[in-house]
């Protein structure tokens, strides 16, 4: 894996920071791209953040933070928390983590080792005698390395800084809806959603903890909320941020349907510049018979899905109106992402 650039931010900081301001606990995120001759993220691969005092402060499964393009291209992201021991303990200017992605089990079968590193720990690495500050092999660009019969200079490259424009608004600033990315269960769907209005009165923005309420309207192919049906609100995370009784929420109208849903926002509908949540209806009981699945969530967690190459951000039925979808299975068809609407009580 050739390395070709590296973005390092901390998503705690909405202004420029220098190193040796960022606080113990911020989180960082990490961005590598570049070039590679692999063709598949192998299951049994991981990647571990190693510190400046040597302590490994992350790790995780190698396919949970790359992924590959299928055009020789490859991106790795994760994040981390910052802990003391990426500085040195007498100097906070003296800053550095390494990257290192192991594509087989138990920690082998290294595919790239990156190291970030401040200016003034670069130097002192380039200034002792020993062991030198060298490199071992040539890099083709392109994820193939060759080892060289003589040690070169270490060339170090700078880590681009963030753009220094205002931060983006926050995440109730602008919102999307989409129906439930790659769901099989929408061939059941019953309700077809016409808008969403995202309820809060935090002026600032989203954040968790916030009550907000959920408003949905539409139209629907039945005549009776179900007694025993029930739904479930789940994070960017996966989890089960809360679930109700349908009939506390929904309601038959002249028109369709429309629900008033309330929430309390949770930590993990959050991830660094990500807000997301969804809602799941079920039908009947024991979470079953889906009768529809949406999805809210900013801009730029839509622009990170989009840019996914796989799984693609598809769905897998048409709304066809009125309750009534269309299987678009095994393929499915591009997701439609609609603007919600931000509103005061």
């Amino acid at each position: 894996m050739s390395a070709h650039d590296v973005m390092v931010h901390d998503a705690n900081s909405t202004t420029p920071i220098k190193i040796a301001d960022v606080p113990i606990g911020s989180e960082f995120v990490v961005t590598i791209s570049g070039k590679t001759t692999i063709t598949e993220v192998s299951p049994a691969g991981s990647y571990r953040i190693y510190s400046l005092q040597g302590d490994n402060v992350a790790a995780g499964v190698l396919t949970d933070a790359l992924t590959l393009d299928g055009q020789g291209g490859f991106t790795f992201s994760t994040t981390f928390w910052v802990t003391a021991a990426l500085f040195d303990s007498a100097d906070s200017a003296m800053f550095e983590f390494g990257v290192d992605v192991f594509q087989q089990s138990s920690g082998s079968d290294e595919g790239m080792c990156v190291e970030v590193a401040s200016a003034p720990y670069v130097a002192y690495e380039a200034a002792k005698p020993a062991p030198p500050f060298e490199f071992l092999c040539s890099d083709a660009g392109d994820g193939q390395f060759r080892l060289l019969p003589t040690p070169v200079d270490m060339q170090s490259k700078d880590v681009p800084a963030p753009s220094c424009s205002p931060p983006p608004p926050p995440a109730s600033a602008a919102l999307d809806w989409y129906y439930c990315p790659r769901d099989p269960g929408c061939v059941t769907y019953s309700m077809s959603v016409s808008d969403i209005v995202f309820e809060t009165s935090d002026a600032k923005g989203a954040k968790a903890g916030d009550a907000v309420t959920l408003h949905i309207n539409g139209t629907t192919s039945i005549t009776k909320i179900p007694d025993s049906g029930s739904y479930r609100i789940y994070s960017l995370s996966g989890k089960n941020a809360a679930s109700g009784v349908l009939t506390d929420a929904f309601k038959i109208t002249a028109t369709g349907f429309e629900a008033s849903i309330p929430v309390t926002l949770t930590e993990d509908m959050f991830s660094g510049d990500y807000f997301e949540m969804a809602l799941d209806v079920f039908q009947e009981k024991s979470g079953s018979d889906e009768g529809m699945c949406v999805e809210i969530s900013n801009p730029s967690y839509v622009a990170y899905l989009k840019a996914i190459p796989s799984p693609p951000f598809n769905m897998f039925c048409t709304d066809s109106g009125g309750g009534h979808f269309v299987s678009k299975l095994p393929g499915g068809v591009p997701e439609k992402v609609s603007s919600v609407t931000v509103a005061s009580p």
